[in-house]
């Protein structure tokens, strides 16, 4: 009974929900999440994923959750994301649903904005790829791109191959034209994440190996379209990957991690 009320109510602030009310749609939120969190999230998760211009003021409205709050948020993402009975591609075969893009962006932007334990989400990046689905690199790429401003899937000038073969200043400024700014705290939590709970060089090697698997194993009986899509996802990912380690360890940092090898 509790849980359809919450769900109700729910519902009711986020139809009325605008950049002007943000800050008392965020309250009302709030006081339901001290109650009946995860009744909260999963419908707030169902209609980002069904109306992805929510997603900014949404994020604008959690201010208000607590630590506990925030942690159970990041456990319905995974709960819908790992959800069997939804299909992460479109009827085609070739396209990524738009639900997961929804759910990979919105989680990016929340990571950003606040300070959430980024090691489930992390670690759940992992065991997919262990598993052999490289599908969910996608949020991989989204928190990487949202909590450091470094993009995958661009074109390097040639300015910027010289100035990313600089010390770290010239790579910050020059290499990505001004992109890493205004995420120095969003970086240092990804970093400390990484590195606290060694994370780093296994995320590295499974993208670093999962290409071929693509290819020779998950590919098999796909798409070609869809096959190339995803080799060039982990490509990308990976190369995005070790551009913010390289940015955000130093030298000592990077070695420990074994990044270098």
């Amino acid at each position: 009974m509790a849980q359809a009320k919450a769900v109700d109510r729910t519902k009711y602030v986020l139809k009325r929900l605008t950049k002007d009310t943000v800050k008392q749609s965020g309250r009302q939120l709030g006081k339901i999440s001290h109650a009946t969190p995860g009744a909260l999230f999963d419908t707030i998760l169902i209609q980002i994923q069904r109306y992805d211009n929510l997603i900014g003021p949404v994020v604008d409205t959690l201010k208000y959750l607590t630590s506990l709050s925030y942690d159970i948020l990041l456990y319905c993402v995974i709960e819908a994301l790992a959800n069997p009975e939804k299909e992460q591609m479109k009827t085609d075969g070739t396209t990524i649903s738009d639900w997961l893009q929804s759910l990979a962006n919105f989680c990016g932007t929340v990571c950003k904005k606040y300070s959430i334990d980024l090691v489930g989400l992390l670690q759940y990046v992992a065991n997919k790829l262990k598993s052999g689905n490289s599908l969910d690199l996608l949020l991989l790429k989204e928190v990487v791109q949202k909590m450091s401003g470094i993009e995958a899937n661009v074109e390097v000038t040639d300015d910027q191959l010289f100035a990313l073969s600089g010390g770290e200043l010239l790579r910050t400024e020059g290499g990505y034209f001004g992109q890493i700014r205004n995420v120095k705290k969003p970086s240092t939590r990804l970093r400390e994440t990484l590195i606290d709970h060694k994370l780093a060089l296994p995320l590295c090697l499974l993208m670093s190996t999962h290409r071929a698997h693509i290819v020779f194993k998950e590919g098999i009986g796909q798409h070609l379209k869809l096959v190339g899509k995803l080799t060039d996802q982990c490509h990308d990912t990976l190369f995005q990957f070790g551009g913010f380690l390289s940015t955000n360890l130093n030298m000592d940092e990077y070695t420990k991690q074994g990044c270098g090898l």
